[in-house]
């Protein structure tokens, strides 16, 4: 992130239009990255969230299966 430009996005509309856009725009590795700190879990519970949270692999896991029950998809 040092080296990287880094965008602020305020506007919760403009943040979802980034979001559907981009394709290498992760906002799940930030979120992950700020909750392991936050709660402090320990690595092999990381590895459970974090598996298939980018939906590489389709839509198992824990990121895909939280967001489709929130969003109501």
């Amino acid at each position: 992130m040092l080296t990287a430009r880094t965008i602020i996005v305020t506007s919760p509309a403009l943040a979802g239009i980034v979001q559907r856009s981009s394709k290498s725009l992760s906002f799940y590795s930030v979120i992950l990255e700020v909750t392991k700190r936050l709660i402090a879990f320990d690595e092999p519970t990381m590895h459970i969230v974090h598996d298939n949270a980018n939906r590489e692999n389709g839509d198992h896991g824990l990121m895909p299966e939280t967001h489709g029950m929130t969003a109501g998809v």
